[in-house]
């Protein structure tokens, strides 16, 4: 049986996810476009020259989920896909490992993307829901698990 489109993206940041090189967790993003093809990807990491935080763990690496996040060397996935997207204006949907926080919605929301779909909650999932949903009345806010 062909797996959905929304399956198919949320395999994809989880393969991009075990890329990640943060102490904290593994997050992967995918943009797709609006027929279903990947147009981005991205793994959570710090900047290229420093050292992997898996290696060397950086100053925010011991702190609890979404406490600490000035101390943490890590580009978020969905800063690192957006990088790579040759057209931001190309995005449609967002698959994310977990749901983004408010600092990455607020980059998403600067670009065509819509939907975005999620795995897990993080931290601040509520807050980051919520400025999302009401930037725009077309975009969605999509908890999926892994089949």
């Amino acid at each position: 049986m062909r797996i959905t489109r929304d399956l198919l993206g949320l395999k994809l940041a989880k393969m991009w996810s075990l890329r990640g090189t943060c102490a904290r967790r593994q997050v992967g993003c995918v943009l797709f476009d609006d027929v279903g093809y990947q147009i981005g990807a991205g793994f959570n990491g710090p900047a290229s020259g420093l050292p992997h935080c898996i290696d060397t763990p950086c100053r925010g690496a011991n702190h609890a989920p979404g406490t600490g996040l000035e101390l943490c060397e890590a580009i978020h996935a969905e800063a690192n896909a957006l990088l790579r997207c040759p057209d931001v204006r190309e995005i449609f949907t967002a698959y994310v490992t977990h749901s983004p926080c408010i600092h990455c919605v607020k980059l998403l929301m600067n670009t065509a993307c819509v939907r975005i779909v999620f795995e897990e909650k993080y931290a601040h999932d509520e807050e980051a829901r919520k400025m999302w949903l009401k930037s725009d009345p077309r975009r969605s806010w999509e908890h999926e698990i892994l089949q």
